[in-house]
C-alpha cells in the first residue's frame, strides 16, 4: 500500500511538472520575452494547479466506487465531476489575468469564446487524467484479486493435502503397527529397521514444507521407505523395482504427489493381480520434461464411493486436481490399463529447469 501511495506521488509530480513545462513554453507566445519571472509565475500557477484538483476528484472517485451505482451511472458520475473540475480550473486562469494583467502582456479578455476554449482543454486534460487514474487503479485491483484467488486456491490445495494425509495415514498406520508388533517377537533388529522406517516416511508425510515443491530423490526416498514397511507386511508376495534416472532426482516435483498411486497399485494389486504382486517405478528425464511411471501387475478397478472413504480413489482425483493446478498447462496424467498390468503416467514439463 505504501509503495502505491509514493508511485502515486511520483506520477503526480512528474506529470504536473512536465504540464508546467510546456505551458511554459506556449507561454512565451503570449507574453513578451522580457517578462520572463511572470511566464514562469503564471505557468507554475496554472499548471501546479492541477494537483490539488486532482487529489480532489481522486477522493471523489474513491467516494463513487463505494456507492452502489450501476458502471454507466458512474461513468456519466465521472464526466460530470471531470467537467465541474474543469470550470474551476478556468475560474483559476480567469483571477490568473486578473492578477497578472498588464499593457505590456497579451492576454486574452475573459469572453464566452475564450471560457469555452479553457473549458475544453481543461477538460481534456482532466479526463486524461482520471481515465489514467482509474485504469491503474482497476489493473491494481485485478492483480490484488488476482493475488487473493490464487493465495485461495494454494490454501485450498494445502487443505486437501492435509486431508489426504489425514485419510491415509489411520489405516497405512494401523496395518503397519500390526505388521511392527508381530516383527518385535520374530526379529527384534529387524523390527527397530522397520521402526526407523516408519518414522523417516511419517517425518516426511507430515513435516511442514514452506516450499510444496521437493527435489524427486525425497519424493522417491519416501516411496522406497514406504515399500519397506509393506515389504514387511506382504513379505515375498510384494516385489519391487526401480529404474531410476539420476538426472531426474535433482528434478522439482510436488511433496507428497505420488503416494496415493502408489498406494493403489499395492491395494487393488493384491486383489487383482496373481503373487508375486510386482511394482515397477520408473522415471526419466528428457527435453525439460519429467516423465514418472508406475506400473503394477493386476488389473484396473474402478473405484467405488465406499472405497473413496478409504482415500485411495478419492487420493487419484486430488493427484490430478494437484498436477492442473500448479502445473496448468504443462503436465500430461495417463493411466493405461492393459490385460496383465495397469500403468499410471505422470508426465512434468519445467522450462526452468536445467
Amino acid at each position: 500500500m505504501k509503495n502505491r501511495q509514493a508511485i502515486y506521488w511520483i506520477l503526480q509530480i512528474t506529470v504536473w511538472s512536465l504540464y508546467f513545462v510546456y505551458n511554459v513554453n506556449i507561454s512565451f507566445d503570449v507574453f513578451l520575452s522580457k517578462f520572463k519571472e511572470v511566464v514562469f509565475l503564471y505557468s507554475f500557477l496554472y499548471a501546479y494547479f492541477g494537483i490539488p484538483l486532482t487529489v480532489v476528484l481522486r477522493l471523489v472517485f474513491v467516494w463513487l466506487k463505494k456507492q452502489s451505482i450501476s458502471n454507466w451511472i458512474f461513468v456519466i458520475s465521472v464526466f460530470a465531476v471531470v467537467f465541474i473540475a474543469a470550470n474551476i480550473w478556468t475560474i483559476e486562469v480567469y483571477f490568473l489575468d486578473r492578477i497578472f494583467e498588464n499593457d505590456d502582456l497579451k492576454m486574452s479578455p475573459l469572453n464566452l469564446k475564450f471560457y469555452i476554449w479553457e473549458v475544453f482543454r481543461d477538460f481534456l486534460v482532466l479526463l486524461a487524467w482520471s481515465a489514467f487514474y482509474l485504469l491503474t487503479k482497476l489493473w491494481y485491483e485485478w492483480q490484488s484479486e488476482k493475488e487473493k484467488a490464487e493465495k485461495a486456491l494454494l490454501l485450498a490445495e494445502r487443505s486437501q493435502l492435509l486431508m489426504l494425509r489425514h485419510q491415509l495415514n489411520p489405516h497405512f498406520l494401523f496395518n503397519t503397527l500390526s505388521s511392527l508388533r508381530a516383527l518385535i517377537r520374530e526379529n527384534r533388529e529387524k523390527a527397530e529397521d522397520m521402526l526407523s522406517k516408519i518414522s523417516d516416511f511419517l517425518r516426511y508425510s507430515l513435516a511442514s514444507k514452506k516450499d510444496i515443491e521437493v527435489p524427486f530423490s525425497e519424493e522417491l526416498a519416501a516411496i522406497k521407505n514406504y515399500f519397506e514397511i509393506e515389504k514387511v507386511r506382504y513379505g515375498e508376495n510384494l516385489n519391487i523395482s526401480y529404474e531410476i534416472d539420476p538426472l531426474s532426482e535433482d528434478y522439482p516435483v510436488l511433496c507428497f504427489l505420488m503416494h496415493p498411486i502408489i498406494e493403489n497399485a499395492v491395494k487393488f494389486g493384491m486383489d487383482t493381480s496373481n503373487t508375486p504382486l510386482k511394482v515397477v517405478v520408473k522415471s526419466e528425464v528428457f527435453d525439460n520434461k519429467l516423465v514418472l511411471q508406475i506400473l503394477n501387475t493386476g488389473k484396473w478397478v474402478d473405484s467405488t464411493p465406499k472405497e473413496n472413504q478409504k482415500g485411495t480413489g478419492n487420493g487419484l482425483i486430488i493427484v490430478q486436481q494437484r498436477l492442473k493446478h500448479f502445473y496448468p498447462a504443462h503436465h500430461k496424467f495417463t493411466i493405461r490399463k492393459e490385460d496383465r498390468w495397469v500403468s499410471v503416467i505422470i508426465e512434468i514439463i519445467n522450462k526452468s529447469y536445467n
